[in-house]
């Protein structure tokens, strides 16, 4: 009974030294003669470092002696071909044993909880055609290796936590038609190199940190239907040449710091989608939104862009040149918000910057967003200005059928304090100042000294009805 008891406790610590899985399968590589032995151990090695006792669907794994039954997995002429475990509820990483799967031409990792980097080891496999990996927190770069698979038709992998440059390599996909790296966190300018993918059809870079210029090299990816850049970091013009790419139905550039005319050019781009148009077209093909590009546009594009994107110049920023001895009147591309800068406010020349935001950067509370932000800064000689000597005013106008709940007379203008890390009312920027209002005119005006984040906000005011009592 003794010996009985002893057997039980060393099984279960070979278990607790993490080796009872291998106990408990009913198969091993050298079991398996449908394809080649290193193939059956890249195969393990994916179930072992993603948890694969806890899949979805693990049908056939390790339990067949053959993978092409395998669930995801498919063999032709004794080789895995292709992996499908998108949706899988893959936990772990991604083995660089991957890459000895040499005849792999698809590749489909999607929608999982891979983390970890991806392995440089993928750019072995010479026969991929398609890598799949989005929306997994993956992290690290893109491995330049990846810019070896000359047979690569698409690359998706978006919605991850991605680091660093796109690598240049990725031009070298000359058989590219869709390359999709948007929503992570990738930095750095976006390499001219991809200007070579003359078959690529889909370029969503959307989402990132990228810096630098639009290269004019994107102007030669003819075949080119859906080009999205926005939330980034691009300035500078917009190269001309992005106005020979006639194929376009969407070119999104808003939320970036472009500026300069939209190219007259823009005017070939015929296929972006407008309403009226059929169904698959029901969005605005061209966003240009929230940008420093200049207003009014000339003639042309002016015309082209009231049909296609009719609202771009009404959230585009505004840099202004401030002589310090006159002052200046600042006004919104939408005219709800005023600045005065009066004389004396600064000294010399500085450069004042408007711009306005989508949302809030920083959580509200229990305040309400009243549909107006902005940042308003200033620099002298490349340094920033926090402060004037004069106040400035800033009058918000604003629509009162589109406060809902928010009473008109609760309104504030809001700074966001970075110091306490709080939205503080903008009028204690100042010493002794109060509002303005002018509750019929729908505005308020309101003295700041201080530059900053700003925000419209409010409370919410509910009616609670009682029931009356009757004596």
């Amino acid at each position: 009974m003794d010996r009985f008891f002893s057997v039980i406790i060393i099984i279960s610590t070979i278990g607790s030294f993490g080796f009872h899985p291998q106990l408990t399968r009913a198969i091993s590589c050298d079991d398996i003669s449908d394809i080649p032995f290193s193939e059956c151990e890249a195969l393990v090695a994916l179930y072992d470092s993603t948890n694969g006792a806890e899949w979805t669907d693990h049908t056939g794994w390790l339990e067949s002696t053959s993978p092409g039954g395998w669930y995801g997995v498919e063999v032709f002429d004794g080789h895995v071909t292709r992996l499908t475990l998108a949706h899988n509820n893959l936990v772990g990483s991604i083995p660089p044993e991957l890459g000895d799967l040499s005849y792999l031409d698809f590749l489909a990792l999607s929608f999982n909880q891979l983390s970890g980097t991806i392995p440089p080891e993928l750019g072995n496999l010479s026969n991929l055609g398609s890598i799949g990996m989005g929306e997994n927190p993956l992290e690290g770069t893109i491995p330049p290796e990846l810019g070896n698979l000359s047979n690569l038709t698409s690359l998706y992998i978006f919605h991850t936590n991605l680091t660093g440059p796109i690598p240049p390599e990725l031009g070298d996909l000359s058989n590219l038609n869709g390359l999709a790296l948007h929503q992570n966190k990738l930095t750095g300018p976006i390499p001219t190199e991809l200007g070579k993918l003359t078959n690529l059809e889909q370029l969503f870079l959307n989402e990132n940190q990228l810096d630098g210029t639009i290269p004019a090299e994107l102007g030669n990816l003819s075949r080119l239907a859906n080009l999205t850049l926005y939330d980034n970091l691009l300035t500078g013009l917009i190269p001309s040449e992005l106005g020979q790419l006639t194929n376009l139905t969407q070119l999104w550039l808003n939320n970036n710091q472009l500026n300069g005319d939209v190219p007259a050019s823009f005017t070939n781009l015929t296929n972006l989608c407008v309403p009226g148009m059929p169904e698959e077209c029901y969005f605005y093909g061209l966003d240009l939104g929230y940008n420093y590009l200049e207003v009014p546009a000339p003639e042309p594009p002016a015309s082209f862009l009231a049909l296609k994107d009719p609202d771009w110049y009404l959230t585009q920023g505004i840099v202004e040149i401030v002589e310090g001895d006159n002052g200046v009147i600042i006004t919104s591309n939408d005219e709800t918000t005023e600045i005065v800068i009066p004389p004396e406010a600064v000294e010399g020349e500085v450069t004042v910057t408007f711009t306005p935001l989508i949302m809030p950067n920083h959580e509200t509370g229990s305040l309400i967003f009243a549909e107006n932000c902005f940042e308003f800064s200033a620099e002298q000689s490349g340094e920033p200005i926090i402060e004037f000597q004069e106040p400035v005013i800033l009058t918000i106008h604003y629509d009162e059928s589109l406060l809902g709940a928010i009473p008109e007379h609760s309104l504030r203008l809001y700074y966001w304090d970075s110091t306490g890390s709080a939205w503080v009312d903008a009028v204690t920027t100042c010493t002794d100042r109060a509002y303005t209002r002018d509750l019929e005119a729908n505005f308020f005006a309101v003295p700041v000294c201080h530059l900053s984040e700003f925000s419209v906000l409010g409370n919410l005011v509910f009616q609670i009805h009682l029931p009356m009592i009757g004596k």
